[in-house]
């Protein structure tokens, strides 16, 4: 791994340090090795590992997650050789070593040396990937982290193997709206969502004025005397644009509209008049720009408008910065029927080629797959389906090798 890119270092310190202590992975200094938890993911040194283990932990100390194992401990587990041959050019694999693949049977072990050998081939076509500048630029940051994300996976047991099944799914729609925006660039795209939302061209607020906005509905909604959504819709306008409202209202009207929607407000009596007033959990401003954050992203996810978790945070903040955050709505949000509809858009554009190349079909028999992936679903944990998820993820990566 190339570390002077500072990209590519960028995901080392996320990806390719223990969770607890920070320490890099190695191979040959056996506390250095790493061990991913099953559900959360969070892959760690044995070091870690160990100490977690002396005092009978049961969830992960970096987000409280249960491990989910029930019959191995966590020193158990098998050291996570994927993310050791991404660092080096290659690392011993001795499984014989760990008690929760010895009491994997005949069948089982092999079918874990099979995801074992397509991982390998995988990460040898990733990473010649992200050490070619030209071709990791076709993929935005959410995506090459959604990539690593696949790697810190315990697939040992059945909770694993669904969290597997659940990424491949996740990365797959990503690296479906990371096509789609390849033929769009920030302008049109800002274009685009205007119209989707009923507005003019160039009427999308630019992310100072959200905040204000937000901020403004904040401190009309602390005083009362507010009686109704069309007086605090004027009261904004005013104080933004006073009595030249034309350009900005419908802009205003639809963050109004999209918080109502939550709810975030409430109709309260006071004396004989009504009041509209925040409900509680909304009272700061973290809060309501979360909400606010997640109605539009949802709103637009629900009828298949794409967007990358970058440009989102780009539209919303004026930075990329809000990534990881934006990432984490989107991901709670996806939905088959989400899929689909950018599935719906990729074909589109296929369409739009006139006589589509094979790279596009094979990524589009891809997308398909890995949109029809019930995570719901108890026969998506099973080991076949972990390793046709994995030959489709392989085969859309092939496309660049």
């Amino acid at each position: 791994m190339d570390l002077s890119n500072e990209v590519i270092r960028s995901y080392y310190m996320d990806f390719f340090r223990c969770a607890g202590c920070s320490q890099g992975f190695e191979y040959e200094i056996l506390s250095n090795r790493p061990i991913t938890l099953p559900i959360c993911g969070h892959t760690m040194c044995k070091g870690c590992i160990d100490i977690i283990h002396s005092h009978d932990q049961r969830k992960c100390p970096q987000d409280e997650i249960l491990f989910g194992i029930n019959h191995t401990t966590i020193t158990e587990l098998p050291i996570n050789y994927s993310l050791l041959m991404i660092l080096y050019h290659s690392s011993k694999k001795r499984y014989k070593d760990f008690p929760s693949y010895i009491q994997l049977d005949n069948d089982e072990k092999s079918f874990f040396k099979q995801i074992e050998e397509h991982l390998g081939e995988l990460i040898l076509i990733i990473k010649r990937i992200i050490n070619d500048n030209k071709c990791l630029s076709k993929f935005s940051h959410s995506t090459i982290r959604k990539i690593f994300s696949l790697l810190n996976s315990q697939y040992i047991n059945h909770e694993g193997r669904l969290e597997f099944i659940k990424r491949a799914r996740s990365l797959g729609e990503h690296i479906c709206i990371d096509f789609i925006l390849l033929y769009q660039n920030l302008q049109v795209l800002k274009t685009n969502l205007a119209l989707f939302l009923g507005l003019q061209d160039g009427q999308f607020l630019e992310p100072d004025m959200q905040e204000k906005v937000l901020k403004l509905i904040l401190l009309y909604l602390r005083c009362d005397g507010i009686p109704s959504e069309k007086h605090l819709i004027h009261s904004i306008v005013q104080k933004i644009q006073g009595n030249n409202p034309g350009s900005i209202k419908p802009s205003i009207e639809l963050i109004v509209h999209l918080l109502i929607g939550v709810p975030c407000f409430q109709i309260i009596q006071v004396g004989n008049s009504p009041s509209i007033q925040l409900i509680p959990e909304f009272g700061n401003y973290a809060r309501i720009r979360h909400a606010y954050n997640s109605s539009i992203i949802q709103m637009t996810m629900n009828n298949g408008f794409s967007i990358s978790s970058e440009k989102w945070s780009t539209l919303l903040y004026g930075n990329i910065q809000h990534d990881s955050m934006i990432r984490s709505i989107m991901d709670e949000f996806s939905t088959l029927t989400s899929f689909n509809r950018t599935i719906e858009q990729f074909q589109y554009i296929i369409q739009c080629n006139g006589n589509p190349s094979e790279h596009l079909l094979t990524a589009e028999a891809c997308f398909i797959y890995l949109s029809q992936i019930n995570s719901c679903d108890a026969t998506s944990s099973s080991w076949s389906a972990v390793i046709a998820t994995l030959k489709y993820v392989k085969r859309y990566f092939n496309i660049f090798n």
